[in-house]
């Protein structure tokens, strides 16, 4: 069943992977395409893993103590992947399918928040903060439509911004209506990039100056060609 997330999460990679180039050449059909492919593909993957664990199991598919000793073994199998939830959601799909589950079996499934037999959804964040190969940050050293400009301008797509000083000047602005901009220290900005219709967006969020203060809001406006 892992090997069949897998090879879901590698699919599904090669499909997203194309969506900068999309962007970068203005193809918006060729990623309305890719979007719906990406939508397929999910229910793709857990038919042909069905099909292979119902055979590899024969009489014992619809067993639930079987299933319960393979959710087992499937926790250890995904303890410590970055994707785990993922991983356990695709297993809750193909679990449900094969034994026809009505509304929710903790002893045949993985509940998320609480969960007491995986690693779930409520593993506790590192100490020391968002490692930087997941996020960027930006100190804040002038005017807040300077640092947003820098922010903009480090964003590497080979396609020429609209309006990039009136959108810094917006950001700049949206924050402003939002917070005290003394308690703005720095932006940590999401290194990747979410592609969306004719967008092109990142995540980020203000930091404050007072230690145990912060406040965090979505101030990255579409990048547009």
């Amino acid at each position: 069943m892992l090997s069949a997330f897998e090879l879901h999460a590698e699919r599904f990679a090669r499909i997203t992977v194309r969506a900068r180039r999309h962007f970068e050449r203005g193809d918006w059909l060729a990623g309305q395409r890719d979007s719906a492919r990406r939508l397929d593909l999910y229910g793709e993957c857990l038919d042909e893993a069905i099909v292979r664990l119902t055979d590899r199991l024969g009489a014992l598919a619809d067993d639930r103590d079987t299933w319960h000793a393979i959710r087992g073994a499937y926790v250890q199998a995904v303890a410590g992947r970055g994707d785990a939830e993922l991983a356990e959601t695709f297993y809750n799909s193909c679990a449900r399918r094969v034994l026809k589950i009505v509304g929710v079996d903790p002893r045949l499934e993985f509940l998320g928040l609480g969960d007491p037999h995986g690693p779930g959804f409520d593993v506790p964040q590192p100490v020391g903060g968002v490692p930087p190969d997941v996020v960027q940050t930006w100190p804040r050293d002038g005017e807040l439509e300077a640092l947003f400009r820098r922010v903009l301008e480090g964003e590497p797509l080979d396609a020429p911004w609209e309006d990039l000083a009136g959108d810094a000047r917006r950001i700049a602005d949206r924050i402003l209506a939002a917070i005290d901009v003394r308690r703005v220290r720095a932006v940590e900005l999401a290194r990747p990039t979410f592609f969306r219709g004719k967008a092109a967006c990142r995540c980020c969020s203000p930091t404050a100056i007072r230690p145990g203060a912060s406040s965090s809001t979505p101030c990255s406006p579409p990048r547009t060609r």
